[in-house]
């Protein structure tokens, strides 16, 4: 059903700005210095490219606001896109009574004295080429001077919402338009090759220490599940019954690890001290190694695949 304009404009507009949010967009926060060196951000979600030849963009910015003067003055400006973890940056930037808005946020020198947010997934620096009368707001266009991008996700605004950019499904499985292969399709194949890339990086790690992986793996399990039988460890590990029996045997006699026996003559499993000794700087070295493997992926990215690979587990050992 169409919808026209009728003759109540306030609900009007209300509605109006509802079907506007059906359309997602990035956020930025364009950036500017007066002539006598103060600085004003405003969040924007306004933001589009115009031309490739010569690299024009444009944005716009309600007559309302405060800051417009500057804007209006100011030959230069900067459109910092924010990256999925930026919510805060955007909604600081957004507050309308906030004293400096660029207290406690990362910047740096860019066109015109005009600040360059830091980690925002890109920036484009700009010199002013025309503003144009746009109803109640006034739309800026420049040339772009000078621009940085990274491979950080850009944090997207939808239907009054923040969200993050999700590849479509009809989408997945292919790159460049062109089809993988069985092969490099194939989950388990995908999951065996970045599992066993991972485990040989940290096998480096490991081999300083003098500890195997299954000793690694028994180590975690034990510190987390003290007192685990025989059985439970080798789920917990994925480490065979009969091969995990000589891995408990070594560890115990290196007196990381010692057993108990209960009522019925069932082996507990408990970490002793030097074993914990020993864990402790290999969690640290894990969790470094962790994050230089996923360096090139967002938090929200990060996040979003384990709580997925959580939920595979669940669901295959179901």
């Amino acid at each position: 059903m169409y919808k026209r304009m009728n003759a109540n404009p306030e609900r009007d507009i209300q509605t109006f700005r509802r079907a506007l949010g059906n359309f997602a967009t990035g956020v930025t926060v364009v950036t500017a210095s007066d002539h006598e060196g103060n600085w004003v951000g405003v969040t924007a979600n306004s933001f589009n490219s115009v031309s490739l030849e010569p690299p024009l963009v444009l944005w716009s910015l309600n007559r309302s606001s405060w800051s417009l003067p500057t804007y209006e003055l100011s030959e230069y400006f900067i459109v910092n896109v924010l990256s999925d973890n930026q919510i805060e940056v955007s909604n600081r930037f957004a507050s309308q009574g906030l004293a400096n808005k660029f207290e406690d946020v990362e910047t740096c020198e860019g066109i015109g004295g005009a600040p360059v947010l830091v980690d925002c997934a890109a920036s484009f620096q700009c010199q002013k080429k025309y503003t144009y009368e746009g109803g109640d707001h006034l739309i800026f266009v420049g040339e772009v001077m000078d621009f940085h991008t990274t491979d950080s996700a850009g944090l997207i605004y939808h239907k009054g919402q923040y969200a993050v950019p999700e590849p479509h499904p009809d989408a997945i499985g292919s790159e460049n338009g062109e089809e993988t292969s069985f092969v490099e399709g194939y989950l388990n194949y995908l999951l065996s090759q970045a599992a066993n890339g991972f485990e040989r990086q940290y096998q480096v790690i490991l081999d300083k220490y003098k500890v195997s992986r299954f000793e690694w793996r028994l180590l975690c399990c034990i510190s987390e599940f003290q007192g685990s039988n025989l059985k439970q460890l080798s789920k917990l590990t994925i480490i065979p019954e009969h091969t995990l029996v000589d891995v408990l045997r070594d560890t115990e006699a290196k007196g990381w690890v010692r057993n108990e026996f209960d009522k019925d003559g069932i082996d507990h499993y408990y970490i002793e001290k030097a074993g914990l000794d020993l864990l402790v700087p290999l969690l640290v070295a894990a969790k470094s190694h962790e994050s230089d493997a996923l360096s090139k992926f967002s938090v929200t990215e990060v996040r979003q695949f384990k709580s997925m690979l959580k939920d595979l587990k669940k669901q295959v050992n179901n």
